[in-house]
């Protein structure tokens, strides 16, 4: 039997992902991909979150395709490795004792983004303590994580799982801000780059405070990125945003369900502040990839 799909949704500066299903052979929500020239946003029916995939021309080279790349010019290389990003709330990724998986958790995830050819993907839920690194040498990925202390309960967390040729040119490892908000910069061509910020928002029952700190945290974070840089938002925020594109022009497209909550007018107004799009309902589907939770 397949396990009950979870929440989706993205948000990016200037640019549209798509939803997520699940994997009935891992019991992981498949992550969220983009396909080319397309960026979508999950909405749920009750506290729905955000998720984003993009395809970037970057400076970066797979292996195997380096004998063959052309040196780096002035206008974008053909050559140039179109960098493909998705997001994915995978609900945990503590591993249980008595688990009959011969992977943890971590190795799944890994090997279910290398089928998919995904290059970065931010992970909301990860739910482990502290800040740190594994690498996952079988699938190629380096996981790089952020969360409350070992000593507190831990519900939130957030992550970069990230190809490792990718991981090796990073110039800076991936800041971790809170265990809601994480944060890594890539160089593209030409001496540009992308700011890539991976969230996990409280949830609608959460207290107001906990919310306003979640949104001033992430506020300042954009507000501090260098202005020339790129920005996508990869993560879950727990917020319906509604269709209303009429009230917001250029940040909400005319493909939105439902109404929006409390969650997602935090969410409208902060991307009305910093000039972000909210991507899922910019594009077309059928309703039946519009939503991937229902609120009870």
């Amino acid at each position: 039997m397949q396990a009950p799909p979870a929440r989706v949704r993205n948000l990016h500066r200037r640019r549209p992902l798509r939803y997520k299903t699940y994997d009935p052979r891992t019991l992981l929500p498949r992550p969220s991909l983009l396909g080319h020239g397309t960026r979508t946003m999950g909405v749920k029916g009750g506290a729905s979150t955000a998720r984003t995939a993009l395809h970037l021309k970057a400076p970066l080279r797979r292996p195997e395709d380096r004998s063959t790349s052309s040196p780096s010019t002035s206008s974008p290389s053909k050559d140039a490795h179109k960098l493909k990003l998705a997001c994915w709330n995978i609900r945990t990724m503590l591993d249980k004792a008595d688990s009959h998986q011969p992977e943890c958790r971590s190795a799944l995830i890994a090997h279910e983004l290398l089928r998919l050819d995904v290059d970065i993907a931010g992970l909301s839920e990860v739910r482990l303590a502290d800040v740190g690194s594994l690498q996952e040498r079988g699938a190629g990925y380096t996981l790089y994580w952020s969360g409350k202390p070992s000593d507190k309960r831990r519900l939130s967390g957030v992550g970069f799982m990230v190809k490792n040729f990718i991981a090796s040119k990073l110039e800076n490892l991936p800041t971790g801000h809170s265990d809601r908000i994480m944060s890594m910069r890539l160089s593209l061509q030409n001496k540009r780059c992308i700011t890539l910020i991976s969230v996990y928002a409280p949830t609608l029952q959460a207290e107001p405070a906990e919310k306003d700190k979640f949104y001033t945290d992430l506020r300042n974070l954009i507000q501090r990125n260098p202005t020339a840089d790129k920005v996508v938002i990869l993560g879950d925020f727990n917020a319906r945003v509604g269709k209303d594109s009429e009230t917001w022009p250029g940040i909400l497209g005319k493909h939105g369900v439902g109404k929006c909550n409390d969650n997602g007018r935090l969410l409208l107004e902060l991307c009305a502040e910093q000039r972000l799009v909210i991507t899922n309902p910019l594009f077309q589907q059928r309703d039946s990839l519009k939503t991937t939770w229902m609120h009870p």
